[in-house]
């Protein structure tokens, strides 16, 4: 068995492994919101780290963008691969167990083994600030609307419904500062 990660654009090659069945993918997909923060983070410690950058280095969420819409571009082209398993970051850095039932089940394997080599602690997934729904967090409303308009089918398409504390947070503060406004 053979793993390849990528960024990259599927090759031709690839695509008909898969169309043939004997290539399985799995797309891992996030938010664009938390990967545009996550960028930030990256280039951040790049630069205090000084290394150099391949391209122009972001200076802020801005910048992200255009990079942001290449990747999602080729995210795409794995994701409609046929029978291609999509997960979402929410799922890969905080259920990895359950990640790991899905991704076996999608190859045909066993999944019983995993509850031994697999533990709630440890993730298969790089963790710059290991935080959920970041955007929630990090950016204002009006930011987290705005780049929801920008890529609004990606977060339609990929991304789960936000949930939680956090986002009942978020829509009190809101619905509080509506209320001032009228009030």
């Amino acid at each position: 068995m053979f793993v390849y990660k990528t960024h990259a654009d599927p090759t031709p090659s690839l695509v008909e492994a898969v169309r043939s069945g004997t290539v399985w993918v799995q797309v891992h997909t996030r938010d664009p919101r938390d990967v545009a923060l996550s960028m930030l983070d990256a280039a951040h410690r790049d630069d205090a780290w000084g290394k150099t950058h391949k391209q122009e280095p972001l200076q802020d969420i801005d910048d992200v963008k255009v990079r942001l819409r290449r990747l999602i571009r080729r995210h795409s082209a794995w994701a409609e691969l046929p029978g291609a398993l999509c997960l979402h970051y929410e799922h890969t850095a905080f259920s990895t167990l359950d990640v790991a039932r899905k991704i076996a089940g999608h190859m045909g394997l066993p999944a019983s083994p995993l509850r031994d080599t697999l533990s709630a602690k440890r993730r298969f997934t790089q963790l710059n600030k290991g935080r959920s729904q970041r955007h929630l967090r990090e950016m204002s409303p009006e930011q987290t609307e705005a780049w929801y308009r920008d890529f609004r089918e990606h977060i339609d398409a990929y991304c789960p419904a936000p949930s939680g504390s956090v986002w009942i947070s978020r829509l009190g503060t809101q619905l509080g500062q509506v209320l001032r406004k009228f009030s």
